[in-house]
């Protein structure tokens, strides 16, 4: 064979061997890339099951926190569906494959926390049913509930460790063999690179594509985490003012690009405040304090409604003229709205990302944001009486001793005004019950505007009222009683068409520290003052004598 025809033959072969092998490098390449992807749906799939058991265990938490609290009757259905939503996830989670051992044994010891937690929620409703709220508080003191959730949340965050961890192990192989891919195909020559040139180019599109998913895992697991710290944060609240804060700088993690805010509805139903707001404007429209739930197509709706540019449609009667881009999206808890959530978005493009975002927050915060009003509504009624409005006798123990210190602290006086009405018993037996009740609103009303901010109105029993005022000695406490006894024969109250007689009012002054520095003795004293007004012929202040 002529030595042109070999070296030919022996270029061929080695163009040819160089083909054989830098194909049989990009199938295995394109193998691991594969099992790659598949690898990272099946930690997706993995993750999401662990979240949703997570997600609906909190939900469950919360609901019979909020039943052990109240014990209200409409939180026992939703226990039910919550007790069958955790017994899906925990068969979805038995019928997920691990890929070691460790997370098979870490996903058995989160169903088997779970299923103990379950038991332990079951209890505390039992508890709560049978032997009342104070049972079920001792048997949440405990803290073994407590112990459990740390005990998921560790096994969870185990299990979400060692699947980054897989994934990331698995990234760094796949970047192995393509950078040595690269390498042959820099280093070929000819049709062969070019053929290798194709070959890197779809492998680095590949390469690209399976990082973008990687990013949106990840991304999506930052966010999940992000709305699970919400909604724990939001069990803990104990106040509006907290779950404010609370709100605010979640939302601006979750939504750093745009601004926004949550407006809460009303015990009333036909109205929503602005609760939170987040972020700035660029269009420079401002938020409104309050929204009827007819002018927003997201409540009328009961789903999430989009409006932009871009975007026609019906367009919400609370949007001013600058909002091109927006989002509404309701916060429903047992088919009741709670909350709205309105978000103004820079451009159109990104309403379809944010609007699956923004429901996803929604469905995991409605259920808290519930239990928050119904605590704040549970409170209100325990300490304010409900027919006049005042503070309740329940209040006034508890806020008094805290007047007494903050006034020995500060060197200043506490002065105790005890009144009531003159001859109400005749009055209810004259004009009926119904006048007496108007009468006594009217009554506290009046007395209510009369006092000043740091003062405190108690409804004290019957017609018997008592004022605390701060600051104020006993020559200025007489001073303001005369003010309220004369401003009181000018008050009109009109029942069934009929104008009631004016009345007076008796007042008994004391104060601290002239007349002594223990509350009961003053209340006492101010009591006593009262029937001497009563006993020197009504409608008169009377002030304790001194010590």
């Amino acid at each position: 064979m002529p030595r042109l025809q070999r070296k030919l033959l022996l270029i061929f072969m080695a163009a040819l061997l160089i083909s054989v092998v830098l194909a049989a490098m990009i199938a295995v390449n394109f193998r691991i890339e594969r099992e790659y992807r598949a690898m990272a749906r099946e930690s997706a799939g993995r993750l999401q099951v662990i979240t949703s058991l997570t997600s609906a265990l909190y939900q469950a938490e919360s609901s019979h926190r909020a039943f052990a609290a109240s014990g209200a009757s409409v939180f026992e259905g939703e226990l039910r569906v919550l007790h069958q939503l955790l017994d899906e996830h925990l068969v979805s989670l038995g019928n997920v494959s691990f890929v070691t051992r460790e997370d098979e044994s870490l996903a058995k010891a989160v169903a088997d926390q779970v299923r103990r937690r379950k038991e332990q929620m079951s209890m505390l409703a039992a508890v709560r049913r049978e032997r009342g709220a104070e049972a079920a508080a001792q048997f949440i003191g405990d803290g073994s509930g407590k112990q459990l959730t740390d005990a998921v949340r560790a096994s969870v965050d185990a299990l979400h460790a060692s699947e980054s961890a897989r994934l990331h192990q698995q990234d760094e192989i796949s970047t192995l063999h393509a950078q040595r891919l690269g390498y042959w195909l820099v280093t070929g020559v000819g049709v062969i690179l070019l053929l290798l040139g194709g070959a890197f180019a779809i492998v680095r599109r590949e390469l690209k594509r399976n990082t973008d998913l990687v990013g949106q895992l990840r991304h999506h697991t930052h966010e999940i985490t992000i709305i699970n710290q919400l909604t724990s944060s939001l069990q803990s609240c104990q106040a509006r003012e907290e779950t404010a804060e609370v709100l605010k700088h979640f939302l601006t993690l979750l939504f750093p690009s745009a601004s926004g805010g949550l407006y809460m509805m009303h015990a009333s139903r036909n109205l929503l405040s602005l609760m939170v707001s987040w972020g700035k404007d660029n269009n420079g429209a401002v938020l409104i304090d309050r929204i009827k739930p007819s002018e927003c197509w997201g409540l009328r709706l009961g789903r999430s409604h989009a409006q932009g540019a871009e975007l026609s449609g019906m367009r919400c009667n609370h949007l001013e003229t600058g909002d091109a881009n927006t989002l509404c999206v309701p916060l429903m808890a047992q088919s009741d709205i709670v909350a709205m959530l309105h978000i103004r978005l820079g451009n159109s493009d990104q309403i379809a990302d944010t609007r699956h975002l923004a429901e996803l927050l929604a469905s995991h915060t409605a259920s808290a944001l519930a239990g928050i009003m119904l605590r704040e509504a549970l409170h209100r009624q325990s300490i304010r009486d409900p027919l006049t409005g005042l503070f309740n006798r329940r209040y006034l123990e508890e806020s008094i001793e805290r007047e007494i210190l903050r006034a020995h602290r500060n060197s200043q006086s506490l002065a105790f005004v005890m009144l009531d009405i003159d001859h109400f018993k005749r009055f209810n037996d004259e004009f009926g019950h119904q006048a007496g009740d108007l009468l006594l609103k009217e009554f506290a009303g009046f007395l209510q505007q009369s006092l000043r901010g740091e003062d405190i109105g108690c409804r004290y029993g019957g017609e018997e009222f008592l004022l605390l005022l701060p600051g104020a000695t006993a020559a200025e406490a007489e001073q303001k009683a005369e003010q309220i006894r004369n401003s009181l024969l000018r008050l009109v109250v009109d029942f069934q068409g009929r104008r009631l007689p004016s009345v007076t009012s008796s007042f008994g002054v004391a104060a601290y520290p002239e007349h002594g520095e223990d509350w009961e003795s003053l209340i006492g004293l101010a009591d006593g003052a009262l029937y001497k007004a009563k006993a020197e012929g009504r409608n008169r202040v009377v002030v304790a004598n001194q010590r």
